[in-house]
């Protein structure tokens, strides 16, 4: 199976790599960085955003399901 990632329209092949992961960061499955609702972890570190915003991210994403399934 072959294929290519884009981000914005620029194949990861053509990025800088060392750019590329000032952006991006990993958080294992299973690690808790703090107590709160799924809500709170959708809008962490994100100041100023409006529940329109975040439900549309949540849709865009394809979340909807977990979203409602998730206490809180």
């Amino acid at each position: 199976m072959k294929g290519e990632i884009f981000i914005d329209g620029i194949s990861l092949s053509e990025r800088d790599i060392n750019d590329f992961r000032h952006y991006v960061s990993v958080v294992a499955r299973n690690s808790i960085l703090f107590s709160g609702t799924l809500w709170d972890y959708l809008v962490f570190g994100i100041p100023y955003v409006s529940t329109e915003q975040v439900s549309k991210m949540i849709r865009h994403a394809g979340l909807e399901e977990l979203v409602q399934s998730s206490p809180g």
